[in-house]
């Protein structure tokens, strides 16, 4: 092939849209390898970048080409021959300035060349001349054609310059129409940004509205929470004041029960009292009948073998007897008289009732029942008695 690689990097590569001459194609699906080459037998520097076995780029470099960034990783040049302009997009800010910088360097390298090759080109021209001049013409017709090729080779420069300057002006033109399309290109690029900003811009504002109207739901929301857990926080105090009202009423109930139970076991002994009671009745009528016999008119009367030395004084009290000694007192009326003391026992009548009292020589305080029946069987059953003040003449 006779070209060598001068530079070599790695970059995505984009031609433009031919149809519409603004979008960027992607010409590489990848990064692949894009290089400097030099043609010595043309005396040209080439940028060649190959996809496979297919080549993408195969761009001859001139003097007059500008390589242009576009952005930090971005970069583009047209290319008039093959009626297209080439992007570069790159991995990184640094493989942009080092593209750059070797396009300027191979630009200038084309323009060297292209001098040299205008100055050979002129030299050659020059010594075609000489050598017309000293050749002689054989014919007319030769001397014509020598007369026009002298014109050509005199009207040369001129021309040489004009089509220089033409071609000066179809680069000026064709970058020209590049730029109109880069700026054309970024025209449109802003206005599809511009585009995605309000797009974006009405997006977030829809969001913002759709975020205040759900912090206002959750703001309610909290604030009825709240409020619930407010009134749960008064139910729990109600309900700590009635579990203590409960207590209270537990432990009152616990001593009502007590106090039920021992008012039930009072009732069962009363019961078993008033089971007793006909008995007692029973044994209180007999007692009755075999006390109304006997009348009461002195102490005589219920057998005292002594008269007490002083006089005779009873008093009020109560207290229980057995009926059992009654009866036994009323059969035997000196029946326990005590011989170790002075004590004196008398039998009244009151009421059908028959009531034993004791008193000794000094007046007692209050009459104390007298418990008799030691040597008999004792009765358990007892009857209430009361004694009424007399004095010993009143029986």
């Amino acid at each position: 092939m006779g070209e060598q690689p001068i530079f070599t990097t790695r970059a995505h590569v984009f031609q433009i849209d031919p149809s519409t001459k603004k979008n960027w194609m992607p010409a590489s699906k990848q990064a692949v390898t894009v290089s400097y080459f030099y043609d010595v037998t043309r005396n040209s520097y080439r940028i060649i970048s190959v996809d496979g076995a297919k080549v993408i780029i195969n761009s001859t470099i001139t003097p007059n080409m500008t390589f242009t960034k576009t952005s930090q990783k971005f970069g583009q040049w047209a290319d008039s021959r093959a009626n297209t302009v080439f992007g570069l997009g790159f991995s990184s800010e640094l493989q942009l300035t080092k593209f750059a910088e070797k396009f300027q360097e191979v630009r200038e390298a084309a323009r060297l060349a292209r001098d040299k090759s205008q100055e050979k080109t002129e030299t050659s021209s020059n010594h075609s001349q000489e050598s017309g001049c000293e050749t002689p013409s054989s014919t007319q017709a030769s001397s014509v054609n020598g007369t026009d090729d002298e014109k050509a080779s005199h009207a040369s420069p001129a021309d040489t310059h004009l089509k220089s300057e033409n071609d000066k002006l179809k680069i000026a033109l064709t970058q020209s129409a590049a730029n109109v399309k880069k700026w054309e290109m970024e025209l449109q690029t802003l206005r599809e940004s511009n585009a995605r900003l309000t797009t974006a811009l009405q997006e977030s504002a829809a969001s913002v509205e759709q975020w205040k109207r759900q912090f206002s739901i959750c703001r309610d929301e909290n604030d009825r929470l709240r409020s619930k857990i407010e009134e749960l926080e008064e139910q729990c105090s109600e309900i700590n004041r009635e579990k203590e009202k409960n207590t209270q009423l537990k432990r009152r109930i616990e001593e009502l029960e007590s106090e039920v139970r021992d008012k039930e076991m009072e009732l069962k002994d009363l019961r078993k009292q008033s089971e007793i009671i006909p008995q007692l009745m029973s044994e209180c009528e007999y007692v009755s009948e075999k006390l109304e016999v006997r009348v009461c008119s002195g102490p005589e009367v219920i057998g005292l073998t002594r008269t007490p030395p002083f006089p005779l004084v009873f008093t009020h009290g109560q207290g229980w007897v057995s009926a059992y000694e009654l009866l036994v007192m009323a059969e035997h009326p000196g029946w326990g008289w005590g011989a170790a003391s002075p004590t004196y026992t008398k039998v009244l009548c009151t009421a059908r009732v028959w009531v034993i009292v004791s008193y000794s020589q000094e007046t007692p305080a209050e009459p104390q029942p007298v418990r008799r029946g030691t040597e008999s069987p004792w009765c358990p059953d007892r009857v209430r008695y009361k004694t009424t003040l007399v004095s010993s003449s009143s029986c």
